[in-house]
């Protein structure tokens, strides 16, 4: 009876004092508004990150200077590590008999135009021929460049749909002509739409051949690393092994050595976001558990006063039978029904910004059910927390002193 009498005292006191109602709830809807926009992006990203690999290729691995790694340690090891070369690709291709696919590739910024339209820094990625078996790259129109015209060093390029929507505003651009750092290239395929990562547009390039690319840009080894896809996804260990095997080799590397190179699967960038991800969910921890204490005292504070408001209520109800316990139970739980309104209200300001974010920066979200249920036990508990000591105050009164209360 006194639950429900409890909760009714709550809901009216709340209505009744909107505005102190709302500093009242405000930290718990903070913290809780926190926790649903956090994981939702964060889970959002890591679902999508996931997706793009996965469409790449699960039997897709990477050779490059060095593994991927958020640590400063490993990165300045790595710096000391031999650029990789086109030669290296060759080797892989004839010594690999697992290996069907080695993709040569290279990243550059390059200034792209188009009549009196130019792009200042759109990406320009270097790829050997095999790049349409290997990469997540549909054509929407036209075609890829082909082995001869890799071999040749064609003046050729796939673009974009980015590239095609701002060059080109949405015609068909396919033999049209872009200036690629002042050379002329005859646009021969559009890539179907990618869409956005990071908050980055997968679709703002332009892919041409190899061996153009390394006329016009010069070597940049640095950059250099390749895409290999095994026979069968089932060749995949052991297409790595081979690879392992001819890169320590052609890197002249002793038993004992460490490899000076790197090689890995999508698995490894996905773990390396996911646990950049795990930092974000441990600061969240801390800035939640902060705004949870200031929710928690504010509430326990209201309750105080609530104490002191009712004294003389308090009274009659210890004069006319009421325990102590049925006193404590009732404003611990107006102080839950409190601390839960908070949380509720949090869950539906989180999951506004979280859309509304998302739509402003163009990253995905993902409402987990379990963060809202997990959001719900913790204002539960802080409700417990801070409203056990003013629900014990309020039922230690002495009926008496509480009548003469004024």
């Amino acid at each position: 009876m006194y639950i429900r009498e409890g909760i009714a005292i709550a809901l009216s006191a709340l209505w009744n004092n909107k505005l102190r109602s709302f500093f009242t709830l405000l930290g718990n809807i903070i913290a809780v508004a926190s926790i649903i926009i956090v994981v939702s992006m964060i889970q959002g990203m890591d679902a999508k990150v996931a997706d793009i690999f996965t469409k790449r290729g699960a039997d897709v691995f990477y050779v490059r200077k060095s593994e991927p790694s958020f640590s400063h340690s490993e990165e300045r090891k790595s710096r000391y590590n031999p650029d990789l070369a086109p030669e290296d690709a060759e080797a892989l291709k004839k010594q690999c008999p697992s290996i069907e696919y080695v993709v040569s590739a290279h990243n550059a910024n390059g200034k792209i135009r188009h009549r009196e339209t130019v792009l200042e820094n759109a990406w320009v990625n270097g790829r050997s021929w095999e790049y349409a078996f290997v990469e997540n790259m549909d054509i929407e129109e036209g075609r890829h460049f082909s082995q001869y015209e890799d071999l040749r060093a064609r003046y050729v390029a796939v673009i974009g749909a980015d590239i095609k929507d701002k060059l080109f505003k949405g015609a068909n651009p396919v033999g049209k002509n872009v200036y690629i750092k002042g050379k002329k290239f005859k646009v021969i395929g559009v890539v179907q739409q990618r869409g956005m990562l990071l908050g980055n547009s997968q679709d703002e390039f332009v892919a041409i051949p190899m061996s153009t690319f390394r006329k016009i840009f010069g070597p940049q080894r640095e950059s250099f690393y390749m895409m290999v896809k095994p026979n069968s996804p089932a060749f995949l260990n052991k297409a790595m092994d081979e690879a392992t095997v001819v890169m320590r080799v052609r890197h002249k590397l002793k038993p004992k050595q460490d490899n000076d190179f790197g090689i890995f699967t999508s698995d490894a960038f996905i773990n390396m976001y996911q646990n950049a991800t795990r930092g974000i969910y441990s600061a969240l921890v801390g800035v939640v558990a902060l705004a949870l204490i200031v929710g928690g005292v504010v509430i326990m504070n209201i309750m105080l006063m609530v104490v002191t408001e009712r004294t003389r209520e308090i009274g009659i109800r210890k004069a006319i039978g009421a325990k102590r316990r049925d006193v404590l139970w009732q404003f611990l739980v107006e102080s839950l029904t409190l601390s839960i309104a908070g949380g509720i209200a949090g869950i539906i300001v989180g999951i506004i910004l979280a859309i509304v974010i998302s739509e402003a920066v163009a990253l995905p979200y993902i409402i987990k059910v379990w963060s809202m249920v997990i959001a719900l036990i913790t204002v539960f508990i802080v409700g417990i927390i801070f409203g056990l000591y003013p629900a014990n105050k309020a039922a230690m009164l002495n009926p008496i002193e509480a009548l003469r209360y004024e």
